[in-house]
């Protein structure tokens, strides 16, 4: 059993492949590796933020396919207000991938979870965890 102020989890989406998402929709990493905390949730693709703090989140992004011109867009948002995102630019290779790392401050309660961008209609989603979310708990305020 975690000890108090213990958050931490990595997820990614399992054997499946996602292809053209739309605008706008919920990537839900079903393959939970880590949840210290119980925070996340592989059925939501929610993180719901169990303490206020300084966290570190981390998105790595593979579309598995070879796109010619468009780049490809996640967004990390938080209670629905956009955080950051990725730019995949997966025209030279269908293997490439990219990821971020960040460090949000974030408020108890507060949920955070990954969206397809309004600016990228035909998102695909690479699964077999070569997409992730990961996040832990930096200190609590």
């Amino acid at each position: 059993m975690p000890g108090p102020g213990r958050v931490a989890f990595c997820a990614g989406l399992s054997s499946h492949h996602i292809d053209n998402l739309g605008i706008h929709r919920t990537i839900i990493f079903d393959e939970i590796i880590a949840n210290v905390g119980n925070a996340y949730s592989s059925s939501t693709g929610m993180f719901t933020v169990p303490l206020s703090g300084h966290y570190v989140m981390s998105l790595v992004y593979n579309a598995g396919l070879q796109t010619p011109s468009n780049q490809r867009y996640l967004e990390v948002v938080s209670n629905g207000v956009a955080l950051g995102d990725v730019l995949l630019d997966s025209s030279s290779s269908a293997f490439a991938s990219a990821t971020k790392v960040w460090v949000f401050f974030l408020e108890r309660g507060s949920e955070v979870w990954v969206i397809t961008t309004a600016y990228d209609v035909s998102t695909d989603v690479h699964g077999h965890l070569h997409s992730m979310l990961t996040g832990w708990l930096l200190y609590d305020v």
